[in-house]
Protein backbone atom coordinates (compact mmCIF):
# COMPACT_ATOMS: atom_id res chain seq x y z
CA UNK A 1 0.00 0.00 0.00
CA UNK A 2 1.39 3.40 -0.98
CA UNK A 3 0.92 6.61 0.96
CA UNK A 4 -0.52 9.58 -0.92
CA UNK A 5 -0.17 13.12 0.36
CA UNK A 6 -3.12 15.35 -0.51
CA UNK A 7 -3.06 19.15 -0.29
CA UNK A 8 -6.01 21.51 -0.62
CA UNK A 9 -5.67 25.24 -0.01
CA UNK A 10 -9.05 25.77 1.65
CA UNK A 11 -11.09 23.75 4.12
CA UNK A 12 -13.96 23.53 1.64
CA UNK A 13 -11.58 21.81 -0.78
CA UNK A 14 -10.74 18.99 1.64
CA UNK A 15 -13.88 18.59 3.82
CA UNK A 16 -15.41 15.83 1.72
CA UNK A 17 -12.08 14.00 1.49
CA UNK A 18 -11.72 14.12 5.25
CA UNK A 19 -15.24 12.73 5.67
CA UNK A 20 -14.28 9.68 3.59
CA UNK A 21 -11.11 8.79 5.52
CA UNK A 22 -11.21 5.72 7.73
CA UNK A 23 -9.08 5.07 10.83
CA UNK A 24 -8.43 8.79 11.09
CA UNK A 25 -5.46 10.11 13.07
CA UNK A 26 -4.58 13.77 13.50
CA UNK A 27 -1.30 15.60 14.11
CA UNK A 28 -0.44 19.30 14.19
CA UNK A 29 2.90 20.23 12.59
CA UNK A 30 4.11 23.83 12.08
CA UNK A 31 0.61 25.08 12.80
CA UNK A 32 -1.01 22.84 10.20
CA UNK A 33 -3.24 19.84 10.80
CA UNK A 34 -2.29 16.59 9.08
CA UNK A 35 -4.93 13.88 8.86
CA UNK A 36 -3.82 10.29 8.28
CA UNK A 37 -6.28 7.61 7.25
CA UNK A 38 -7.31 5.12 4.62
CA UNK A 39 -9.20 5.97 1.45
CA UNK A 40 -10.06 3.01 -0.73
CA UNK A 41 -6.92 0.89 -0.95
CA UNK A 42 -4.63 3.82 -0.31
CA UNK A 43 -3.11 5.27 2.83
CA UNK A 44 -3.61 9.04 2.74
CA UNK A 45 -2.20 12.04 4.60
CA UNK A 46 -4.45 15.04 4.03
CA UNK A 47 -3.87 18.69 4.89
CA UNK A 48 -5.29 22.14 4.30
CA UNK A 49 -2.27 24.28 3.45
CA UNK A 50 -3.84 27.70 3.32
CA UNK A 51 -3.86 29.86 0.20
CA UNK A 52 -0.71 30.78 -1.71
CA UNK A 53 2.63 29.43 -2.83
CA UNK A 54 4.53 29.60 0.47
CA UNK A 55 1.77 27.86 2.44
CA UNK A 56 1.52 25.14 -0.20
CA UNK A 57 5.28 24.58 -0.29
CA UNK A 58 5.52 24.30 3.50
CA UNK A 59 2.77 21.69 3.57
CA UNK A 60 4.28 19.79 0.68
CA UNK A 61 7.68 19.69 2.37
CA UNK A 62 6.18 18.37 5.60
CA UNK A 63 4.37 15.64 3.68
CA UNK A 64 7.59 14.70 1.88
CA UNK A 65 9.96 14.98 4.83
CA UNK A 66 7.94 13.94 7.86
CA UNK A 67 5.38 11.58 6.35
CA UNK A 68 7.55 10.19 3.54
CA UNK A 69 4.65 10.12 1.09
CA UNK A 70 5.05 8.13 -2.11
CA UNK A 71 3.16 10.72 -4.18
CA UNK A 72 1.67 14.19 -3.79
CA UNK A 73 -1.72 15.27 -5.14
CA UNK A 74 -2.89 18.87 -5.10
CA UNK A 75 -6.62 19.36 -5.56
CA UNK A 76 -8.89 22.38 -5.69
CA UNK A 77 -10.42 25.04 -7.90
CA UNK A 78 -9.00 27.40 -10.50
CA UNK A 79 -9.82 30.14 -12.98
CA UNK A 80 -10.38 29.06 -16.56
CA UNK A 81 -7.90 30.24 -19.21
CA UNK A 82 -8.86 27.78 -21.96
CA UNK A 83 -11.32 28.43 -24.79
CA UNK A 84 -12.21 24.74 -25.01
CA UNK A 85 -13.18 24.39 -21.33
CA UNK A 86 -16.02 25.72 -19.19
CA UNK A 87 -17.09 26.01 -15.57
CA UNK A 88 -17.11 22.64 -13.86
CA UNK A 89 -14.59 21.12 -16.27
CA UNK A 90 -11.30 19.68 -15.03
CA UNK A 91 -7.64 20.30 -15.85
CA UNK A 92 -5.25 17.45 -15.11
CA UNK A 93 -1.83 19.06 -15.09
CA UNK A 94 0.86 17.66 -17.34
CA UNK A 95 2.93 20.71 -16.47
CA UNK A 96 2.85 23.39 -13.79
CA UNK A 97 4.64 26.72 -13.85
CA UNK A 98 4.74 30.11 -12.13
CA UNK A 99 3.12 33.02 -13.96
CA UNK A 100 4.42 35.64 -11.49
CA UNK A 101 8.09 34.67 -11.46
CA UNK A 102 10.75 35.05 -14.14
CA UNK A 103 11.24 31.47 -15.43
CA UNK A 104 14.83 32.15 -16.50
CA UNK A 105 15.74 32.99 -12.89
CA UNK A 106 13.84 30.00 -11.59
CA UNK A 107 15.78 27.70 -13.92
CA UNK A 108 19.16 28.79 -12.50
CA UNK A 109 18.87 26.48 -9.50
CA UNK A 110 17.65 22.94 -8.85
CA UNK A 111 15.58 21.51 -10.50
CA UNK A 112 17.00 23.69 -13.32
CA UNK A 113 13.84 24.01 -15.37
CA UNK A 114 11.27 26.78 -15.90
CA UNK A 115 8.45 24.25 -16.13
CA UNK A 116 7.71 21.36 -13.77
CA UNK A 117 6.35 18.16 -15.25
CA UNK A 118 3.79 16.12 -13.36
CA UNK A 119 4.54 12.42 -13.05
CA UNK A 120 3.50 10.78 -16.32
CA UNK A 121 2.36 7.52 -14.75
CA UNK A 122 0.32 9.39 -12.15
CA UNK A 123 -1.30 11.56 -14.84
CA UNK A 124 -2.21 8.43 -16.80
CA UNK A 125 -3.67 6.83 -13.70
CA UNK A 126 -5.75 9.91 -12.87
CA UNK A 127 -7.06 10.19 -16.42
CA UNK A 128 -7.86 6.48 -16.57
CA UNK A 129 -9.84 6.82 -13.36
CA UNK A 130 -11.71 9.84 -14.75
CA UNK A 131 -12.56 7.83 -17.87
CA UNK A 132 -13.87 4.99 -15.72
CA UNK A 133 -15.92 7.37 -13.59
CA UNK A 134 -17.42 8.90 -16.74
CA UNK A 135 -19.37 12.10 -17.20
CA UNK A 136 -16.36 14.32 -16.47
CA UNK A 137 -15.01 16.60 -19.17
CA UNK A 138 -11.32 17.05 -18.58
CA UNK A 139 -8.17 18.15 -20.34
CA UNK A 140 -4.53 17.31 -19.84
CA UNK A 141 -2.89 20.69 -19.75
CA UNK A 142 -0.84 23.40 -18.11
CA UNK A 143 -1.57 24.93 -14.70
CA UNK A 144 -0.22 28.43 -13.99
CA UNK A 145 0.41 29.46 -10.38
CA UNK A 146 0.76 32.91 -8.84
CA UNK A 147 -0.05 34.73 -5.63
CA UNK A 148 -3.11 36.48 -6.98
CA UNK A 149 -6.75 35.77 -7.73
CA UNK A 150 -6.96 36.52 -11.45
CA UNK A 151 -10.02 38.68 -12.06
CA UNK A 152 -8.93 41.04 -14.82
CA UNK A 153 -9.30 40.33 -18.53
CA UNK A 154 -6.00 42.04 -19.40
CA UNK A 155 -4.10 40.04 -16.76
CA UNK A 156 -5.75 36.86 -18.00
CA UNK A 157 -4.71 37.58 -21.59
CA UNK A 158 -1.15 38.29 -20.49
CA UNK A 159 -0.87 35.01 -18.58
CA UNK A 160 -2.20 33.08 -21.56
CA UNK A 161 0.20 34.84 -23.93
CA UNK A 162 3.23 34.19 -21.73
CA UNK A 163 2.46 30.65 -20.53
CA UNK A 164 -0.16 29.01 -22.74
CA UNK A 165 -1.76 27.74 -19.53
CA UNK A 166 -5.25 26.27 -19.29
CA UNK A 167 -6.04 27.55 -15.79
CA UNK A 168 -4.70 29.88 -13.13
CA UNK A 169 -4.53 29.21 -9.39
CA UNK A 170 -2.30 29.81 -6.39
CA UNK A 171 -0.60 26.57 -5.22
CA UNK A 172 0.03 23.93 -7.89
CA UNK A 173 3.51 24.92 -9.05
CA UNK A 174 4.69 25.31 -5.45
CA UNK A 175 3.52 21.78 -4.68
CA UNK A 176 5.14 20.49 -7.85
CA UNK A 177 8.35 22.41 -7.15
CA UNK A 178 8.65 20.93 -3.67
CA UNK A 179 7.79 17.44 -4.88
CA UNK A 180 10.42 17.51 -7.63
CA UNK A 181 13.11 18.76 -5.23
CA UNK A 182 12.27 15.79 -2.97
CA UNK A 183 12.10 13.25 -5.79
CA UNK A 184 8.41 12.58 -5.14
CA UNK A 185 5.91 12.08 -8.01
CA UNK A 186 3.17 14.69 -8.09
CA UNK A 187 -0.14 15.45 -9.73
CA UNK A 188 -2.36 18.54 -9.79
CA UNK A 189 -6.09 18.40 -10.47
CA UNK A 190 -8.15 21.57 -10.86
CA UNK A 191 -11.89 22.05 -11.27
CA UNK A 192 -12.73 25.33 -12.99
CA UNK A 193 -14.69 27.65 -10.74
CA UNK A 194 -14.56 30.99 -12.55
CA UNK A 195 -13.57 32.74 -15.77
CA UNK A 196 -10.43 34.56 -14.50
CA UNK A 197 -11.60 37.81 -16.13
CA UNK A 198 -13.63 40.89 -15.23
CA UNK A 199 -16.61 38.67 -14.32
CA UNK A 200 -14.56 36.25 -12.22
CA UNK A 201 -15.38 37.58 -8.76
CA UNK A 202 -19.15 37.39 -9.15
CA UNK A 203 -18.98 33.97 -10.79
CA UNK A 204 -16.62 32.74 -8.07
CA UNK A 205 -18.98 33.89 -5.33
CA UNK A 206 -21.83 31.97 -6.94
CA UNK A 207 -19.99 28.78 -7.83
CA UNK A 208 -16.83 28.40 -5.70
CA UNK A 209 -18.33 26.42 -2.83
CA UNK A 210 -19.98 23.93 -5.16
CA UNK A 211 -16.85 23.73 -7.32
CA UNK A 212 -14.70 22.97 -4.27
CA UNK A 213 -17.10 20.23 -3.22
CA UNK A 214 -17.09 18.78 -6.73
CA UNK A 215 -13.29 18.81 -6.91
CA UNK A 216 -13.05 16.96 -3.58
CA UNK A 217 -15.71 14.46 -4.63
CA UNK A 218 -13.84 13.84 -7.86
CA UNK A 219 -10.54 13.22 -6.09
CA UNK A 220 -12.16 10.82 -3.63
CA UNK A 221 -13.51 8.79 -6.54
CA UNK A 222 -10.16 8.89 -8.34
CA UNK A 223 -8.30 7.53 -5.30
CA UNK A 224 -10.96 4.91 -4.65
CA UNK A 225 -10.47 3.68 -8.22
CA UNK A 226 -6.71 3.41 -7.83
CA UNK A 227 -5.44 -0.15 -7.64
Amino acid sequence: MQTIGIIGAMEKEIALIRANLKNLQEEVVAGGTYLSGQLGKQQVVLTCSGIGKVNAAISAQILCGRYRVDALLNTGIAGNLADDLGLGDVVVAEQVLYHDFDPSIFAQCHPYTPVLKADGALVEQICRCLDEIGGVRYKRGVVATGDQFVSDSAVKADIIARTGADCAEMEGAAVGHTAVKNGVPFGVIRLLSDTADDEAESIYEDFADRAAELSAELLVRVIQEMA
